[in-house]
C-alpha cells in the first residue's frame, strides 16, 4: 500500500490523507479527484465513494431518491475501473475493505470453468498420469459453462450426484472432486472468486472392508496371522 491519498465523497468534513486497508477512511475529501483510470496502481488500493443523491453541499441531484444512493469505486487487479452500488454508505465503505483484503472477486471471476482450468492447467507442472486424472476430472463437471463468481456450493452438490446416478464408485467420485476442488482453491488463490465453494459438499462414503481401521486397511486376526506362520513353518 502507498501513501497516495484517494478521495471518499462524503457529506462529512474536509480533509485528505492515505487510505489503508486497515483504516480506509481516516482520509476524506470533498470532490471526486479520483486517478486516471488509465494509471495502473496497486491494486490494493482503494478507491472512493460516491453520493449520487446529494452533491457535497447537500443539493439535490436530478436521481435523487431514486436507485441505491453510494456507489463504491475501485480499480481491479488489471487496471479496470469497477463499482458497486448500496443504498447505505456503511455497506459501501464495508465493500471496499472487503477490495483492500483481496476478498471481492476481480474480473477473472467471469471466465467459466471450463475457461479457467484451460489456462491454468497448462502451467502446471503434472506428470501424464495427472494430467489424465484431471483433465477427467475437469471435463466431467455439470458447471463448465458457468461463470467461476456464479459457481455455490449447490453446483458441486448436484454435480456429484450425477456422478452417483452414474453410477460412479464412491471412491472415484471423491478422486474426480478432489481434483475439481483443486482448480477452485487455485481461483481463490488467484483471486478470481472470494472462497472456496467445496468446502461443505457432501461426498458418499467410501464403504471399508470388514474389519478395516481408519485408513481401510483390514487387520487379519489373531487366528489368520497364525495360521499364516504354521503354514510357512510347514514349507521350510
Amino acid at each position: 500500500m502507498n501513501d497516495r491519498a484517494y478521495t471518499v465523497a462524503s457529506r462529512r468534513g474536509r480533509q485528505t490523507g492515505p487510505l489503508t486497508a486497515s483504516n480506509p477512511f481516516d482520509g476524506r475529501t470533498r470532490g471526486l479527484k479520483f486517478p486516471a483510470m488509465t494509471t495502473m496502481r496497486n491494486p490494493s488500493d482503494l478507491g472512493y465513494i460516491e453520493d449520487r443523491w446529494e452533491t457535497d453541499d447537500g443539493t439535490s441531484k436530478a436521481r435523487n431518491g431514486h436507485g441505491k444512493r453510494y456507489r463504491a469505486r475501485w480499480v481491479d487487479d488489471g487496471g479496470k475501473e469497477r463499482s458497486a452500488s448500496f443504498s447505505g454508505e456503511k455497506a459501501a465503505k464495508q465493500h471496499l475493505k472487503l477490495v483492500a483484503r483481496g476478498e471481492v472477486a476481480n474480473t477473472r471471476g467471469r471466465k467459466i470453468f471450463a475457461e479457467f482450468y484451460k489456462e491454468w492447467s497448462v502451467s502446471q507442472p503434472w506428470v501424464p498420469g495427472t494430467v489424465r486424472a484431471m483433465n477427467l476430472a475437469a471435463n466431467s463437471v455439470t458447471f463448465g459453462n458457468i461463470e467461476l463468481e456464479r459457481i455455490r456450493s449447490s453446483h458441486l452438490q448436484a454435480w456429484v450426484k450425477a456422478m452417483q446416478d452414474k453410477p460412479l464408485q464412491p471412491s472415484a467420485i471423491r478422486t474426480r472432486f478432489n481434483n475439481v476442488r483443486a482448480v477452485m482453491r487455485a481461483a481463490v488463490a488467484d483471486r478470481a472468486i472470494p472462497f472456496d465453494v467445496t468446502i461443505n459438499v457432501r461426498l458418499p462414503r467410501v464403504q471399508k472392508p470388514e474389519g478395516a481401521d481408519d485408513d481401510g486397511l483390514a487387520i487379519p486376526a489373531v487366528s489368520e496371522v497364525g495360521a499364516l506362520l504354521r503354514g510357512r513353518n510347514l514349507s521350510t
